[in-house]
């Protein structure tokens, strides 16, 4: 294995001063990139928005890897997947419902999944 060229203060990106009193010691962080090790300034570590294409610090990465800035682009996922899997447990119970009539943990599990998908819906009014 090679050893890594130390660029010390430098941001291994921009290659600008990141010590003390230059001002972008704050937020910088320790980074290499396989051939160089130093630190990354926090410019360097923006990324841009996949939906605005703004430059922003913090970001949320989807499922499919597109960056999304947390203020306003970002939807959470999980949620609409949380949404989608109470849909699709409703659907299994209503079909175990009518293989199963006279089932009451099923009708139990059934009428409480209901319950819990009327409050979840009931949120986004």
């Amino acid at each position: 294995m090679e050893k890594l060229k130390d660029l010390g203060n430098l941001c291994i990106d921009c290659k600008e001063d990141t010590s003390f009193g230059s001002g972008k010691f704050v937020n910088r962080i320790p980074a290499d990139d396989g051939e160089v090790s130093g630190f990354m300034c926090a410019d360097c570590q923006m990324v841009e928005c996949d939906s605005c294409e703004q430059k922003v610090y913090e970001y949320a990465t989807s499922e499919q890897g597109a960056w999304y800035c947390i203020d306003k682009c970002y939807k959470p996922e999980t949620l609409v997947d949380i949404k989608t899997k109470f849909r699709d447990a409703q659907g299994m119970f209503e079909s175990l419902l009518e293989t199963y009539p006279d089932d009451e943990e099923i009708d139990l599990f059934s009428r409480k999944l209901n319950e819990l998908f009327e409050l979840m819906e009931g949120e986004n009014d």
